[in-house]
């Protein structure tokens, strides 16, 4: 095998450190992303919760276990407590104690908490039945788990939880299931103690 002259492989790898180098350069110094591109990312299936965090909530639409219709929207002014969950699913029945104690504290500052659950109607009013909520329901499947991606829930985790604040912006996700304490801790630096909701 023909060996290659000492200097010409020199300046080869001379060559390849150089080009190396510049890109981890760039990478290194690489600006933030611009607010709208935030924004667009945010809009993503793929969203993280850092992308999300201190942006306007996405709208969306689902039906109750009864075949209502509810927009989000419907509780704009309110801190809104967004909880992905199953029936099926062991720390999300773990949740739910925690989660009805914390609507009835924090419900006249203005506290709102609505379910998601990921399976049929009649599952979940079966389930409702045995171990009820007192914050309203709605139901889907696929079209529950498609929103909590647009909420940042890019794997697919059960339960997953997001906190929007009274301007709709969000402030705080969850993967996983959420401790009281850590709960009480985020509701009652959002809320002034002495006033009561104004909506």
């Amino acid at each position: 095998m023909k060996k290659i002259p000492l200097p010409i492989l020199l300046f080869g790898l001379m060559f390849l450190a150089g080009y190396a180098g510049f890109f981890v350069f760039q990478w290194m110094h690489d600006p933030e992303p611009d607010t709208e591109t935030v924004k667009k990312s945010a809009g993503l299936v793929s969203a993280t919760d850092m992308l999300l965090t201190g942006l306007p909530r996405p709208d969306f639409e689902m039906k109750d276990p009864d075949g209502k219709v509810h927009s989000v929207s419907e509780w704009d002014g309110k801190v809104l407590v967004l909880n992905f969950w199953a029936p099926w699913c062991t720390p999300c029945k773990k949740e739910i104690p925690v989660f009805n104690d914390l609507q009835e504290k924090f419900a006249d500052q203005g506290l709102q908490f609505v379910g998601l659950a990921v399976d049929t109607p009649d599952e979940v009013k079966n389930f409702l039945k045995k171990m009820p909520l007192n914050y309203p329901t709605l139901v889907g499947e696929d079209d529950a788990m498609d929103i909590a991606r647009i909420y940042g829930n890019n794997i697919g985790a059960l339960p997953y939880t997001v906190i929007i604040d009274r301007s709709g912006k969000i402030v705080f996700t969850r993967k996983g299931d959420m401790k009281k304490a850590e709960a009480e801790k985020i509701f009652s630096s959002m809320f002034d103690q002495g006033t009561p909701d104004q909506g």
